[in-house]
């Protein structure tokens, strides 16, 4: 069993990137635990229903709009989660071009700096469009829980039918890679075996 740490900027995040690995993890015995930095959005009212698809549980951290990463920041982060208890902790890639996503991705590099955690980077749609250093080092058959991400994401009226299809697209695209239906990608920070 692995304790999974996904480090999000908002509710949908974890949905859309990565939500059917979380279904499968969670389905094989791992714990996900999701750090959501900036929760004070209104679409925050939908992931209680949202999660309940996925099987992961939430922790909402107090930052706003506002929020800077800094030393103040990082220690009460480490204070709301015991960082050394996770084998795994994934975040955004550097080239989402949404603020709060490159803070995340800053986050998950200073905390991943003193574990022994392998540290992944999730394609996030639409912001992989334009990714030109992200490199898909690690394939996730998500075939069979598809639907559950499908599900979690449909909890948000915020989410676009069409940003919907475009997850769908893009999920079947990496599938392909891999002769499967579906599959989410991540690239690797760094591996412990």
């Amino acid at each position: 069993m692995k304790e999974i740490l996904v480090i999000s900027a908002h509710p949908d995040d974890l949905e859309m990137s990565c939500g059917g690995s979380v279904a499968k993890w969670v389905s094989s015995g791992d714990r996900v635990t999701n750090l959501i930095m900036f929760s004070d959005v209104k679409h925050l009212r939908f992931l209680r229903m949202a999660s309940r698809h996925l099987g992961h549980k939430t922790v909402l951290f107090p930052g706003t709009r506002d929020t800077i990463v800094d030393h103040k920041t990082i220690s009460k982060i480490e204070e709301i989660l015991d960082i050394s208890s996770f084998d795994r902790i994934i975040t955004h890639w550097k080239e989402d071009w949404h603020q709060d996503h490159k803070a995340c991705h800053d986050i998950g590099n200073i905390l991943a700096r003193k574990q022994l955690a392998e540290l992944w980077y999730m394609s996030s749609h639409p912001y992989h469009l334009k990714y030109s250093e992200f490199s898909a080092d690690m394939y996730v058959n998500t075939e069979e829980f598809s639907f559950l991400k499908a599900r979690s994401m449909s909890e948000y009226p915020n989410i676009a039918k069409q940003w919907r299809r475009g997850v769908g697209h893009h999920d079947q695209w990496r599938g392909s890679m891999i002769d499967k239906k579906t599959a989410e990608v991540f690239q690797i920070g760094n591996m412990v075996s």
